[in-house]
């Protein structure tokens, strides 16, 4: 799911970017795999804020994962775009953030009454 999620992604931000980007800059991706391993999550969220220079973080995956991820995001300051993660909790963790998915509650519930 995680490559379809950054597929889609991609081809979004290439036609931003033949439009002009945004106020002339373009998007850049940058794709890191940490196989669901929360230490690798960590690893690769420090090596872009401080070798890569992201503006911010879009689309990560795994509410453990992303969970242990918002204290270096609340910490650095960093906005948080489309996590794909149903849980509350790193919703209301999160200092700057756009959310996408509905939360694990409302899924479950828009299933029941279906």
């Amino acid at each position: 799911m995680g490559s379809d999620y950054r597929d889609c992604a991609l081809a979004y931000f290439s036609w931003i970017n033949s439009k002009g980007g945004v106020h002339g800059r373009s998007i850049e991706l940058v794709t890191l795999d940490d196989g669901y391993v929360v230490e690798k999550t960590m690893a690769n969220g420090r090596q872009l804020i401080e070798k890569e220079g992201v503006l911010a973080f879009f689309g990560m995956f795994g509410s453990a994962n992303y969970s242990a991820l918002m204290e270096l995001v609340n910490e650095r300051n960093i906005p948080s775009l489309a996590p794909y993660s149903g849980s509350m909790n790193c919703a209301q963790k999160l200092a700057k953030y756009f959310w996408l998915r509905a939360s694990y509650g409302d899924e479950t519930e828009n299933y029941r009454s279906n």
